[in-house]
């Protein structure tokens, strides 16, 4: 979830100042997320150990902001699908 939110992040300021401020729900949530809990490809450099640590509090993050992104993302779809 977090690495499709970062995604949706950066495809959003790329497309121009008129998006990089719309649909905040994405951005709230990777800056909810420490900085010292991987997401995405530097996942697969991790130790599996510190990885079943820090999924307790990204799971966490994850459910406080999953009902959010799932609705914004229906919105994304019918405002540009």
């Amino acid at each position: 979830m977090a690495h499709g939110a970062h995604r949706v992040v950066n495809a959003l300021y790329h497309l121009g100042p008129e998006f990089k401020d719309s649909h905040k729900v994405f951005r709230q949530f990777i800056e909810a997320i420490p900085l010292d809990i991987p997401f995405g490809p530097p996942r697969l450099y991790m130790e599996h150990k510190y990885l079943l640590k820090t999924d307790k509090v990204l799971a966490k993050i994850e459910s406080k902001y999953r009902e959010l992104i799932l609705v914004e993302c229906m919105e994304v779809i019918a405002k540009y699908g």
